[in-house]
């Protein structure tokens, strides 16, 4: 058995290859860039009004002629002279001859003339060409999420794919002969498969877009032939039950006999010391428990860094932080647990909770939950007020 720290070591030496793939922005999104990304326009791409109002050519006085309009997307073919102004709308190019723009609230218009009643100054309400970016300047800079803002300003530079890491394709197994899928299907000593919904929703949380599902019977040869299928369309498995020691846990042994490499099994943690990671080529393998807890904190602890960092995330981990503990825990010293907790902020200060329903076939402490207190390893009581490391739950 081994530690936690160790366990991640060793997940993180045997990371998935990051995978690239050029992809519309549209279908880039929520992906991270591979690359730095050029503007291929200036912007904006010519001088344009700030306002709806007038573009002035500057003279002695604040009466100037009226030469003509200009509207968002024409082209300005009006020269202003000394003394001239013309009507122009937010967005629209700024003529030759233009010194100001001054907004439609501060003038009057009156025969053909229009008076401004406000000071002017050079260049005011001008927007510059290239004054926010110019061709060739680096606008995005690899390791950017493609979030909503991120593709538009990608767009009006005039980008219309990215490079981006591809997020790795992920095959569920869930294993047992007492589950079924719904409740008109239960039978005496059947139970309702809630771990692949599980698995799903949170790997689709973490960014995967390409999940396989499959469910086995205990049955040595049915998970063998479910596991190779699984492994053929994915770059990592999760096996979820059939890890520990029972006499109907077949997981472990299959994988083994398949080709994976173990690199380890079972850590000092609660819940799910029955962890199994290991590696068939480039593939990656989690073996992990089937009580439902324990597979949501072995997900979170280990899988969804392990996913995240090929995807190029940085950094791949839970959001981690450190929070005064509330209340008093006796816990197993050799272990390190991972509890099912609230966070919450008392005087603008962190403080962090138990819920009640640790075990680990509970899950309403996790639907109520939204961290995870770390209580350490080489401690047996937890005291009031004790600084524990949080981990925020997605």
């Amino acid at each position: 058995m081994i530690s936690v720290s160790e366990a991640k070591k060793i997940i993180q030496e045997h990371a998935l290859p990051k995978k690239k793939k050029h992809l519309s922005l549209e279908a880039a999104y929520g992906l991270v860039l591979a690359e730095d990304v050029l503007a291929c326009l200036d912007v904006p791409r010519f001088d344009n009004s700030a306002m709806d109002g007038y573009a002035l050519s500057v003279g002695n006085g604040n009466s100037f002629k009226i030469k003509g309009e200009i509207k968002a997307g024409d082209e300005a073919e009006i020269f202003l002279k000394t003394g001239d102004a013309a009507r122009i709308m937010t967005g629209a190019m700024i003529p030759k001859g233009t010194d100001a723009v001054v907004m439609r609230e501060v003038t009057k218009e009156a025969n053909g003339d229009v008076l401004v009643e406000a000071p002017v100054k050079q260049g005011d309400h001008i927007r510059r060409r290239g004054e926010e970016i110019r061709v060739g300047d680096v606008a995005l800079t690899k390791g950017k999420v493609l979030n909503p803002s991120a593709l538009s300003y990608l767009a009006s530079v005039g980008v219309d794919s990215a490079l981006v890491y591809q997020p790795p394709k992920v095959s569920i197994v869930v294993t047992g002969n007492e589950l079924v899928n719904s409740i008109e299907e239960l039978k005496p000593g059947q139970i309702i498969d809630s771990n692949t919904l599980t698995l799903k929703t949170a790997l689709k949380e973490a960014g995967i877009q390409e999940i396989h599902c499959f469910r086995s019977q205990d049955d040595p040869d049915s998970l063998r032939q479910t596991i190779e299928q699984a492994l053929s369309v994915s770059d990592s498995v999760l096996v979820s039950g059939g890890v520990s020691v029972g006499h109907w846990d077949f997981s472990k042994d299959v994988l083994n006999e398949l080709g994976m490499k173990e690199l380890f099994w079972r850590v000092a943690q609660k819940p799910g010391k029955p962890l199994l990671f290991g590696q068939k080529g480039e593939k990656t393998v989690f073996g992990l428990p089937g009580n439902p807890a324990s597979v949501l904190v072995c997900f979170y602890e280990y899988v969804y860094p392990h996913l995240r960092e090929a995807m190029g995330l940085i950094p791949s981990h839970l959001k981690t932080l450190r929070a005064s503990f509330s209340g008093q825990v006796k816990k197993r010293a050799h272990l390190t647990t991972f509890s099912r907790a609230e966070l919450f902020f008392d005087n603008h200060q962190p403080h962090v909770r138990v819920v009640p329903g640790q075990e680990s076939f509970r899950l309403g402490s996790f639907a109520q939950a939204n961290a995870l207190a770390v209580l350490p390893e080489g401690k047996e009581i937890v005291e009031n007020g004790e600084k524990v490391e949080v981990h925020l739950l997605p």
